[in-house]
C-alpha cells in the first residue's frame, strides 16, 4: 500500500502577521479588483500571487468557523470547551430536495438545455403539486 504525504508551505509568524494585517485592512476576496493588493502583499511576504489567494480563502473559512462558535456561544450561553467546533451541520434533506433531485434526473428534464429553464420547470412541477402528493 503507497502512501502519499503532501508537503505543505508552512509560513512563517511574520508572513502571516504580515497577511493578516492585509486581510483586515480589505484584502478578503481574490476577485480582480484585489488583484494588485493581493501582489503586493505576495511581494511583502515572499509568496506567490497563488499562494496569497490560497491562504486569503483558507483564512476567510477559518474566520467563518470562529464566527460561528463565538454566535454558538452568544446564543446559548455556553463556555468555549462546550461548543462543537468544525464546519457548519449539513441542512436535512427536505422533500423539494428529493423532488428536485429526480425531476433533474428525469428524461422529461434532461431535455430542457438551460439550467435556468430546468429550475423554473422544477419549480412550476413542485407548485402545482398537491399538498398529499
Amino acid at each position: 500500500m503507497a502512501t502519499h504525504s503532501r508537503s505543505y508551505d508552512v509560513l512563517t509568524d511574520e508572513q502571516k502577521r504580515v497577511l493578516r494585517s492585509f486581510y483586515d485592512s480589505g484584502m478578503k476576496t481574490t476577485a480582480k479588483d484585489m488583484h494588485k493588493t493581493i501582489m503586493r502583499a505576495a511581494d511583502e511576504v515572499g509568496l506567490s500571487y497563488e499562494r496569497v489567494k490560497k491562504w486569503i480563502g483558507n483564512e476567510r473559512r477559518k474566520r467563518k468557523v470562529v464566527e460561528g462558535v463565538e454566535t454558538m456561544q452568544e446564543d446559548t450561553g455556553q463556555s468555549e470547551s462546550h461548543v462543537v467546533k468544525g464546519p457548519p451541520l449539513k441542512r436535512s434533506t427536505s422533500g423539494f430536495n428529493i423532488f428536485t433531485s429526480k425531476l433533474l434526473s428525469s428524461d422529461e428534464c434532461k431535455e430542457i438545455e438551460s439550467k435556468s429553464e430546468k429550475m423554473t420547470f422544477v419549480a412550476t412541477k413542485w407548485q402545482s403539486l398537491s399538498d398529499s402528493e
